[in-house]
């Protein structure tokens, strides 16, 4: 008797798992390259639109930012001639302690300072608790005093002053004119100076 012919090796599947399908791509060369690029373009496309989204920007147009309003024009001078009791400090908390102040943050303090010739600085000494001081000289000549070393500072010169150092960068103007500059500490924070009498 003879035994009925059997079916060639391929049989017919129904069904393809997912696993195997993308096994099944991922072994052609081609094909893996297509499947990669496409989740790329996707990821990429979805990716981009979130952003833009999130960050409200449109193609080709500029980050909208805050209106015009939002930003402090002066000038040093006479910000510090209109405003003595601050003794020549631009920027700090403590420029907003009554309205709201742009100049007024807790990260930076910002001070324009000048001392006449002839004239006593009465700038006692003082240290910070926290904060760095950074000291520029802008014009004239003038010497002070950092822990116990004795200095001359003219135009062009600035010093940085680390936390819990004692100093005095004006106890006397050295040149024929008034000396001027800028002194920065940061961070700005209530009560941090400390200053003690000569």
């Amino acid at each position: 008797m003879r035994e009925a012919s059997q079916s060639p090796a391929t049989t017919f599947q129904p069904y393809i798992s997912k696993p195997d399908l993308l096994r099944q791509l991922l072994n052609n060369s081609y094909a893996a390259a297509l499947v990669f690029s496409l989740f790329g373009f996707l990821g990429g496309w979805i990716g981009g639109a979130i952003v833009s989204k999130i960050l409200k920007i449109k193609k080709g147009e500029p980050p909208q930012g805050k209106p015009c309003e939002s930003y402090y024009s002066g000038n040093f001078y006479q910000d510090r001639e209109n405003d003595p009791k601050r003794n020549g400090w631009l920027v700090g908390r403590f420029m907003n302690e009554k309205v709201n102040d742009l100049r007024g943050t807790d990260k930076v303090e910002i001070k324009f300072w000048k001392f006449e010739k002839g004239v006593p600085t009465k700038h006692p000494s003082k240290y910070q608790r926290f904060a760095t001081e950074y000291t520029f000289v802008l014009r004239g000549k003038i010497r002070g005093r950092i822990g116990l070393k004795e200095l001359e500072l003219e135009a062009g010169n600035y010093v940085v002053i680390p936390p819990n150092v004692i100093s005095n960068l004006a106890i006397e103007v050295l040149s024929g004119e008034a000396a001027e500059g800028i002194t920065i500490k940061a961070p700005s924070l209530p009560g941090d100076t400390v200053k003690l009498t000569d």
